[in-house]
């Protein structure tokens, strides 16, 4: 009678094979976790997008971590509290940052976006995003991080340098 009554064996038998599967992500969660990744602190994210038939600029703050199943995990809001949040993963793609962002307030919507990997100490990074605009229609354009806050006056010009196309604000959205 010095063995456990087989329900208890059972029961921690069970425990242990739902466990498993995520002991790898434990144990590569904390590989990880030794080593620094330079894109792991606090971004400033700005892009150009419509609302109310007219482009106009938005920003706001993308807070990057290490992520207990994914590489790297981020949260971003936008710089007006307008209620928007979102929280994605990020990829390391052929030289880009792919990261994809599922809303997580009310409305039903993802981001996607794709910057060129910083190299070195560049304080800004170019990309593009899509998505859906403020009016609700798909809309594209270009975005950047910056390691610092920038002025909403030399955000436009920036964007604007960094795609081939002409106007104020580079931005494009699928006609109706």
């Amino acid at each position: 009678m010095n063995e456990p009554h087989w329900l208890v064996v059972a029961v921690i038998g069970a425990i242990l094979g739902l466990l498993l599967p995520y002991m790898m992500y434990l144990l590569r969660f904390l590989w990880r976790y030794r080593k620094s990744d330079r894109l792991e602190k606090s971004w400033f994210e700005y892009h150009a997008t419509f609302t109310e038939g007219r482009a106009i600029i938005v920003g706001g703050t993308w807070h990057i971590k290490k992520g207990f199943r994914h590489r790297l995990v981020v949260t971003f809001q936008h710089e007006k509290d307008d209620g928007l949040k979102y929280k994605g993963v990020l990829h390391k793609e052929r030289g880009h940052i792919l990261a994809v962002l599922a809303s997580i307030s009310d409305d039903e919507e993802t981001l996607y976006y794709r910057f060129v990997t910083p190299v070195g100490s560049q304080s800004t990074v170019p990309g593009l995003w899509l998505s859906y605009d403020r009016d609700g229609r798909v809309c594209a354009g270009s975005a950047i991080l910056s390691q610092e806050p920038l002025e909403e006056t030399a955000v436009g010009p920036i964007l604007s340098n960094m795609v081939e196309q002409s106007g104020a604000i580079p931005a494009l959205r699928v006609k109706k």
